[in-house]
């Protein structure tokens, strides 16, 4: 009795079941060259799909493990670079952080008007920072993604391995050669604000839009020299508004250290009686 068996890209085959056993009956009209070539088709495209397969999943297990433990960039990468920069600042390894930053560095952090320029005021910036931080804030860095001169790192602060809220952060680093060391010319830091303003950021845009919309000219002159405007600005309030203003401010001032100085006569006042009551 003959039985078919069908292979996926391969001409179908006939079998015969003898009683000896199983044996390739005479009826058979595939070319053997063929099947030699189809054969060979189908085991590279095995061998191809299980490499393929294979790659998957190594990528995925580095993937997972990025998540549970400290990410380890490339040696002398832009992001070894930067996950050292965090480890001398938690560290104030002053003279190890000196030799990571270039002499011509440019920080610049979003939450200051202006940027660092240079390597003092970058190290000197550092040195305030961390006094600021005390002993148990550290820096966490938690992603990070590099390529030849650049790196990315998504970082949040902790106290004592707890996470502080409303300090994640997003820094971005340009490194150079300096010699044989690399070297971290320019860096960027996006730090997330306390305050969350939600819809209203929505709102504002709307309505700054629609003034851009309205008068197209003027928009193009501010966003060309914006600057400029804001000098003109500060002009007019220095002209006009900012006499009433400081005088406003400097009586509202005044009358706070009026109030305060009897608040503090009037807690004087009842620790003297309380003293006389109790002692």
């Amino acid at each position: 009795m003959a039985r078919t068996i069908t292979f996926s890209r391969l001409p179908l085959l006939c079998i015969s079941r003898t009683n000896s056993g199983l044996g390739v009956g005479s009826g058979i009209t595939l070319d053997t060259s063929i099947f030699k070539r189809r054969s060979q088709v189908a085991r590279q495209e095995i061998k191809t799909q299980g490499i393929q397969i294979h790659t998957r999943r190594e990528l995925t297990v580095a993937c997972t493990s990025t998540k549970e433990t400290r990410p380890t960039p490339r040696s002398n990468s832009p992001g070894e670079r930067a996950i050292q920069l965090y480890e001398r600042i938690n560290d104030k390894k002053w003279e190890a952080l000196e030799e990571i930053i270039s002499k011509d560095c440019c920080f610049e952090d979003y939450s200051f008007p202006t940027p660092f320029n240079g390597k003092k005021e970058v190290l000197l910036f550092f040195k305030q920072l961390t006094s600021s931080m005390g002993n148990h804030v550290k820096f966490n860095p938690k992603k990070i993604s590099d390529d030849e001169e650049t790196a990315w790192v998504n970082w949040h602060l902790e106290w004592n391995g707890n996470e502080i809220p409303f300090t994640r952060g997003c820094s971005y680093y340009e490194c150079s050669n300096d010699g044989e060391r690399l070297v971290i010319s320019k860096a960027q830091v996006f730090v997330e604000s306390p305050i969350k303003p939600g819809g209203i950021v929505l709102n504002l845009l709307k309505i700054i839009t629609t003034l851009f919309d309205n008068f197209p000219k003027q928009t193009e002159r501010f966003l060309k020299s914006p600057h400029a405007i804001v000098q003109w600005t500060m002009r007019i309030y220095s002209m006009f508004l900012a006499p009433f203003i400081s005088t406003l401010l400097a009586s509202y001032i005044n009358s706070w250290k009026l109030m305060a100085s009897m608040l503090g006569y009037a807690f004087s006042m009842i620790i003297f009686i309380l003293k006389i009551f109790f002692n």
